[in-house]
This record gives structure tokens, sequence and C-alpha cells, in this order.
């Protein structure tokens, strides 16, 4: 996740929490209370999500004399 669009999620989760807390303080209930944990954990969350793009997937092949190799991502079609 790129640095800019983790601080500004982390910035607008702020936010929300911030409401919702407002939010329990003048009217405690349930809807005000389930709000205010979901936001926490929102908040909470982002500071878990790596800022790196790398998924960690590693792929590897070895093939040999006189054969050809194709690696993929994800679903391949092979047309002769």
């Amino acid at each position: 996740m790129n640095k800019t669009v983790k601080m500004t999620l982390i910035i607008l989760s702020f936010i929300s929490l911030a409401i919702c807390c407002v939010w329990f303080y003048k009217k405690p209930a349930f809807d005000s209370g389930s709000a205010l944990i979901v936001s926490l954990i929102a908040f909470i969350g982002l500071f878990f999500v790596s800022n790196n793009d790398n998924t960690g997937i590693k792929m590897s092949q070895k093939a040999g004399k006189n054969s050809k190799l194709f690696q993929s991502g994800g679903d391949m079609n092979i047309n002769k």
C-alpha cells in the first residue's frame, strides 16, 4: 500500500473514530457502541497493514533439455 494512501486512510479512520466517540458519549446505545467498536478495529487494523506491495509469493521452475517453461501468477492458456 502506498504511504500516502495509508496515511489518508489513517486520518479518515481517526476522524470516523472521533465522530463515533462523540456519538457514543452523547447517545450511548447499541448502534453508537457498535459503530465505535468497528471504527476502533479499523483504525487499529491500519497499523498492521504492510507498506510494501510484495505479497511474498515466490515462484520457481526447472526444466530439462528441449522443454519450454511458462510461469504465471494465475490462470494461463497455451495455444499452439
